[in-house]
């Protein structure tokens, strides 16, 4: 779903939940770590945002940015080719002249042993104290309130100081809100319907946009038939 919306300081979701008498007990530390848990949880594409960042391969490996959440491309910055995944075991390989990546946890491999990478990755939005930002729109932060209530009652009802029939409250509510915060983020809109039908309605595969960058993948296909029979 295309969707504009601004964002807020994970203090303000401390601030929403707080008002609760059974989560009284909740610290900014406990908010980010269920928060970046329910983000990667429910894999919503629309929350992260797109980065840049060149990285220095030393002995065939480099760290990834600590704000990485999933690498998108990976391109040489003089040259702009883009690098496919490598699939092989060996990250060293002599017959494979192409330059090529891996990602184990968060360490990108390649197969020479030094250069520059232009990476292309989704992050988490954070501000100047590097503190997550959220999404500032209902269905996100109804969605991830449920989250915090379930995990923490969850821990509230091992150690006794809360019934069953509380907790099974907190969990409805948290399926409900989760599922109509993945339909609402997931569901497509006109433009990207679109190019979904344009790629799955081609009459001709686009077997090499990896090379390019995927720069063509939204345009339009055109099929020129001759005819042998044609005075024209």
């Amino acid at each position: 779903m295309v969707e504009t919306f601004n964002y807020i300081c994970i203090k303000e979701i401390l601030n929403r939940v707080l008002r609760h008498p059974l989560l009284k007990g909740l610290n900014l530390e406990d908010a980010i770590y269920y928060t970046l848990d329910f983000i990667r949880g429910m894999g919503l594409p629309e929350v992260y945002i797109d980065k840049e960042e060149i990285i220095h391969i030393e002995d065939y490996r480099q760290l990834l940015p600590c704000d990485c959440i999933k690498v998108i491309q990976v391109r040489e910055p003089k040259s702009q080719r883009t690098l496919p995944y490598m699939m092989s075991s060996f990250t060293y390989n002599k017959t494979h002249t192409l330059p090529a990546y891996k990602i184990q946890g968060n360490v990108i491999y390649t197969n020479f042993k030094e250069g520059d990478l232009l990476i292309s990755y989704s992050a988490i939005k954070v501000d100047n104290d590097g503190l997550p930002m959220l999404p500032d729109t209902p269905v996100f932060l109804r969605a991830l309130e449920a989250y915090i209530k379930k995990e923490y009652f969850t821990i509230l009802f091992d150690l006794g100081k809360i019934n069953l029939n509380v907790l099974q409250v907190a969990q409805q509510d948290w399926a409900f809100n989760a599922g109509h915060c993945r339909s609402h983020f997931m569901l497509p809109s006109e433009d990207e319907m679109e190019l979904i039908g344009r790629i799955m309605k081609r009459a001709i595969p686009l077997t090499k946009e990896q090379e390019s960058g995927f720069v063509a993948t939204h345009h339009k296909e055109h099929l020129k038939t001759y005819n042998p029979y044609s005075t024209i």
